[in-house]
């Protein structure tokens, strides 16, 4: 028939050089079978361990090889390598979840910590903003109780109250120890030690 001439001529007509052509195309064929081959075979064997290890089925030779295994990477000398080789430190899971509880709480003190800075942050911006008008006050008080005392003019601040403890460091420390007031405690320390007065 015309088609079979036609083909057996195409087959004839082919050049010689093409068989070296088709030999490595049959090489690389046979090398992609075995690759294949190969990896559609471990699919099946990894398939063929799950089912037994959901009991679907019975295998001694997968259960037994599962077992070598598991010993294996539980080994203490194996975990050690790995853990060389990886940089890595396994733990237990006890261990874990304590480092995790342990992580969780610090946050929280973080956080906490966080709220209470911010508080305090508002705090002090409100001190700032009240500064001037206590000191505004305070400025007062002192000139009317200069006014009422005005032996308060002599007061001598860096004299020497008791050793190297000036007049004006012992009055500071009486007023925030005991909660006086700045011109009382000012006259009591002049009755009291005679060197916080000037002239």
């Amino acid at each position: 028939t015309p088609t079979l001439l036609t083909f057996l001529r195409k087959a004839f007509s082919s050049p010689i050089s093409s068989n070296s052509t088709t030999q490595n195309s049959n090489s690389s064929n046979v090398l992609k079978d075995i690759i294949w081959g190969a990896f559609l075979g471990i699919l099946f064997v990894i398939f063929l361990i799950f089912l037994d290890y959901k009991n679907i089925i019975y295998l001694g030779s997968a259960r037994a090889f599962r077992t070598a295994a598991f010993e294996m990477v539980t080994e203490p000398q194996t975990i050690k390598y790995v853990e060389e080789s990886l940089g890595w430190k396994f733990i237990s899971m006890d261990i874990y979840n304590a480092i995790t509880e342990e992580m969780k709480d610090i946050q929280k003190q973080i956080e906490e910590r966080h709220a209470e800075i911010e508080e305090n942050g508002k705090k002090l911006e409100k001190c700032r903003l009240e500064a001037p008008v206590v000191k505004k006050e305070h400025d007062e008080i002192m000139a009317r109780m200069t006014v009422l005392f005005p032996e308060l003019n002599k007061f001598c601040g860096e004299c020497k109250w008791y050793g190297p403890t000036s007049c004006e460091e012992r009055m500071n420390y009486l007023m925030q120890t005991y909660g006086n007031k700045e011109w009382e405690t000012k006259l009591d320390l002049m009755k009291a030690t005679p060197n916080c007065m000037k002239g």
